[in-house]
């Protein structure tokens, strides 16, 4: 599963379909991700990227960046 926001890609390997389908059909949610901070460097293109090791959605107003 990845996330895209503010240029960073969070990436979430073996998420469950219950995990992916959640995300699919609530696209606005306000959640705290905790994770491993990496570099992708592919293809010549260097971007900053975090492998989710754990989350949680917050409850409450969900809204727009």
């Amino acid at each position: 599963m990845k996330i895209s926001y503010n240029g960073i890609e969070y990436l979430k390997f073996k998420a469950t379909d219950t995990e992916i389908e959640y995300f699919k059909s609530t696209p606005l949610v306000n959640i705290t991700i905790v994770g491993e901070c990496e570099i992708n460097n592919w293809n010549g293109n260097i971007s900053p990227q975090i492998y989710i090791t754990d989350y949680e959605v917050k409850k409450g107003m969900k809204f727009y960046l």
